[in-house]
């Protein structure tokens, strides 16, 4: 049975519902956690008993404590906890402390989902989810999380984080505080960022990003190999940040990715100083559009990277699509910097009509088996260019729902949700 906690809850009360036996705090839920017992390793945070939002920091508020510490101390994939919220469920705040949750120290096996979490009016440092710490933060799971208005990173995950999953969030107008993302993540290994959406409604600010995996210059531990490797960057949607993806490491596959409007660059290999940068894969991505005159699809910010593939991405639309800084990559095939037609770019639409240059024209990538969407690669006579596979079933004359209802394709993706609704 899951732990509940509301406001207006009762940390003297047992949690086994979330009406008349809520508690009220984490830290009274954590107390009654016990890692011998599935039934009691998640908890589900309502924000009242019709779903709505609850503010944070004040009596009565879901959490009582500002700079909320979440530790799970599992050690084993059958010890891990859970924290969810409930369709619609949101929390607002302002903490003064600049945080509201802070995973720390020695934390392991967790999962958070079902969450809209907003920072409006903090005007201090990282908010909604900062994790940091050395080596022993490791095998957690955020899943349908939705951050907005961080004045500073909506979601930062320090160094020597690994084993990380992060899918299905939407992140939203972080940065404030400029040089900062909507995801970001440093100096972290066996990661995987998957379905994704990230986007600035109005200018971004100076140096703002969407999706950044990098190497943080100022932890660089290459004596323990301590640095980012074996990620994963797929099946995003960034737009309208001043460079939309960043990265750098060693075998970091980013791929099947949409960008659209970026001010500075789609995808910025970052090429850290003192770090190792090798066999960084840029595979199947398309971007189109520029936020300002003089952006670029991929740019390699020194040229020095080793073994870097550029294969089968569309960057079409801004004023330099590709830019290697006098680098030779290993690999530079099909791709395609004219106009692919896409269906409907100004809608945020970057799949493939049936007249595009990129149909059938990719290189086979054994990588890469499908697309944005989930749908197979190759669908046709052979890989498409780009993130979106051309579905030939589509040729039947059938409308794209029903090739959905038939299961022909997988439905089309939008990942911006509120909470877990989507």
């Amino acid at each position: 049975m899951p732990i509940y906690l509301r406001p207006g809850g009762n940390d003297a009360l047992g949690g086994t519902n979330d009406t008349s036996d809520a508690l009220q705090t984490l830290a009274a839920a954590l107390a009654k956690f016990d890692y011998t017992n599935p039934d009691k390793r998640q908890v589900v945070a309502c924000a009242d008993t019709v779903g709505g939002s609850a503010s944070f920091g004040g009596p009565g508020n879901r959490f009582t404590n500002v700079n909320q510490s979440v530790f799970a101390m599992g050690t084993t994939e059958a010890e891990r906890l859970t924290i969810q919220g409930r369709v619609g469920d949101a929390i607002t705040f302002n903490p003064a402390g600049g945080f509201f949750w802070i995973i720390r120290d020695v934390c392991r096996y967790l999962d958070i989902f079902n969450l809209t979490l907003d920072g409006a009016g903090n005007n201090d440092r990282q908010l909604n989810i900062f994790a940091q710490a050395v080596y022993e933060m490791h095998h957690f799971r955020l899943r349908s999380l939705t951050f907005k208005n961080g004045y500073a990173s909506n979601l930062y995950l320090g160094q020597h984080c690994h084993d990380w999953t992060i899918e299905d969030c939407t992140s939203f107008d972080a940065g404030r505080l400029d040089n900062q993302s909507n995801l970001y993540y440093t100096q972290g290994w066996n990661a995987v960022m998957r379905r994704n959406y990230g986007y600035y409604s109005t200018t971004p600010p100076s140096l703002s990003g969407g999706l950044r995996l990098f190497t943080n210059a100022s932890v660089i531990d290459e004596v323990n190999a301590l640095h980012p490797e074996n990620n994963v960057i797929e099946r995003n949607f960034m737009k309208n940040s001043r460079y939309n993806y960043m990265f750098d490491g060693e075998n970091i596959a980013v791929k099947n990715n949409w960008s659209r409007l970026a001010w500075l660059y789609h995808f910025q290999y970052l090429e850290t100083t003192g770090a190792v940068n090798d066999d960084v894969r840029v595979l199947n991505n398309s971007s189109e559009g520029q936020g300002a005159s003089g952006a670029k699809g991929l740019f390699l910010t020194k040229g020095t990277a080793t073994n870097t593939v550029n294969t089968n991405n569309i960057y079409y639309g801004m004023t330099t699509p590709i830019d290697y800084n006098g680098a030779t990559p290993s690999e530079a095939l099909t791709n395609l910097t004219t106009d692919p037609s896409f269906e409907n770019a100004g809608n945020d639409n970057l799949r493939i009509q049936t007249g595009s240059a990129a149909k059938n024209a990719g290189t086979t990538k054994a990588e890469v088996t499908d697309d944005y969407d989930g749908n197979a690669r190759p669908s046709g006579a052979g890989y498409d260019i780009g993130a979106s596979e051309f579905q030939e079933a589509a040729m039947l004359g059938l409308s794209r729902d029903r090739l959905v209802n038939v299961g022909l394709i997988h439905a089309p993706k939008r990942y911006w949700f509120v909470g877990a609704a989507r």
